[in-house]
């Protein structure tokens, strides 16, 4: 199963994936946040993540 979270700063994701690594899954932080063509890559990264991560 994996878990997708997506959600703006100061709304729980840093503690939502903290919580989920204590529960063992393999989490991946924040893609490309600081990247000015984000809207232009965010699906191929993401898709590039998911074979990797749970969360």
């Amino acid at each position: 199963m994996k878990i997708f979270c997506i959600g703006f700063q100061k709304t729980g994701t840093t503690s939502l994936g903290r919580a989920l690594e204590l529960l063992g899954y393999r989490v991946c932080g924040p893609i490309g946040v600081t990247n000015p063509q984000i809207q232009d890559k965010a699906l191929e990264w993401a898709l590039q993540k998911i074979p990797h991560h749970d969360a």
